[in-house]
């Protein structure tokens, strides 16, 4: 099988020594963001060793999606790709063009899943889903659910999200090389947000009625660096007086019960 691979921060690099290792597929071209890490570039391009690599914007330049079309692909995976795939593009492979997703689908379209999962408290988890003209909502093939506890963050529901989708994307390589990925439409229930709800969620109004229930949510799920593109720490709620901008967060610790604690 031929494949295309669109390759993104610590996952898309996993992803794709799986890929490499998997003697049945045959990478033809290893495509990266201009605005990925360097680093991350960097290892990328390393790894493709002597196969075509390019840097790509948002965008994509006529010639080089013609370039793609040359190639007789027979899949396109788009490893935590930080862009939308326009039609000309994946329409193109024989088989499927597939995508990471860090959203237990049909929840969790669009952006940052992982803080939506914990303040609305919605089913969390990974995807990998076919691509078609609907923003996070193609076909499924496979998804794996994250259980969220009270000690749960947006930044240990993301790190987990990103081990979970390369450990999913392991058991698939078999199909893919058969070319043989079972498929199962969305819900229409679930949930979509876009990347600009970010900011309005993440101000806290101090005079808004609440349970303590909803603002300790709401605390830990912005607890989060809400790119695909950059590590940075962890961010936080904000709230504002006095002309004056405050960060809040949260640490939730579970005691042990009496009964498991070792006598002394």
């Amino acid at each position: 099988m031929r494949i295309g691979f669109f390759a993104n921060d610590d996952v898309g690099v996993t992803a794709l020594e799986l890929t490499l290792a998997c003697t049945e597929l045959d990478v033809l071209l290893i495509v990266v963001p201009e605005v990925g890490r360097e680093e991350t570039n960097e290892r990328l391009q390393a790894m493709a060793g002597d196969r075509p690599f390019a840097r790509v914007g948002r965008r994509l330049e006529p010639e080089f999606v013609r370039h793609l079309q040359t190639l007789g692909l027979d899949y396109i995976v788009l490893a935590w790709w930080p862009y939308v795939v326009d039609r000309e593009v994946f329409s193109l492979p024989a088989q499927a063009c597939l995508n990471f997703h860090p959203g237990f689908l049909p929840y969790g379209k669009g952006m940052n899943s992982n803080f939506w999962a914990v303040r609305d408290d919605e089913p969390f988890g990974v995807t990998i889903h076919f691509v078609d003209e609907r923003l996070d909502g193609g076909d499924i093939i496979c998804q794996r659910r994250i259980t969220v506890g009270w000690e749960d963050t947006g930044q240990t529901l993301l790190a987990r999200a990103k081990r979970e989708l390369t450990d999913l994307y392991l058991t698939l390589l078999p199909d893919i090389v058969r070319g043989q990925l079972t498929r199962s439409p969305q819900a229409t229930t679930g949930s979509f947000h876009r990347r600009v709800e970010l900011e309005a969620a993440s101000e806290l109004d101090l005079d808004a009625p609440t349970t303590a229930r909803s603002l300790l949510n709401l605390l830990r799920a912005r607890m989060f660096t809400p790119s695909r593109l950059t590590t940075t720490p962890p961010g936080a709620l904000i709230f504002r007086e006095d002309g004056e901008t405050y960060e809040v967060s949260v640490s939730i610790r579970r005691r042990e019960r009496d009964d498991q604690r070792s006598d002394t």
